[in-house]
């Protein structure tokens, strides 16, 4: 996933989502650019957004988000992902994340609350 990023995210009430959407790229790519003594943006594309419309919208969402770095052939499981939620929410890495209750991930299918097979 050299090429595009996957954020599920819940602005407060009356938060504009593309500022939100800009400042993340903004600070990623300035991060990015300085790890990597390079210049610019580094996606270039308007970001794609959608509302949520239920529980099991929610779960296919959170299972396909957790799965991509699976399906791309970088990590062997989900939680191996150190860039990804499920980690952060695994390691207790909790500063940019939302929690999750153990029922939403007992919820998704071939999921346990360790994170074994997400």
């Amino acid at each position: 996933m050299d090429n595009h990023i996957h954020f599920l995210i819940t602005p407060e009430k009356d938060v504009n989502l593309s500022l939100i959407m800009k400042w993340i790229k903004m600070v990623f790519a300035i991060r990015w650019n300085k790890m990597h003594g390079v210049n610019g943006h580094l996606w270039g594309d308007r970001f794609h957004a959608r509302t949520i419309e239920s529980s099991k919208d929610f779960l296919r969402v959170f299972r396909y988000i957790n799965q991509n770095p699976v399906k791309a052939g970088l990590v062997n499981h989900a939680k191996e992902w150190i860039f990804g939620g499920l980690y952060h929410y695994l390691h207790n890495i909790l500063h940019i994340v939302t929690t999750f209750s153990d029922l939403l991930l007992k919820f998704s299918p071939q999921t346990s609350v360790k994170g074994t097979d997400l």
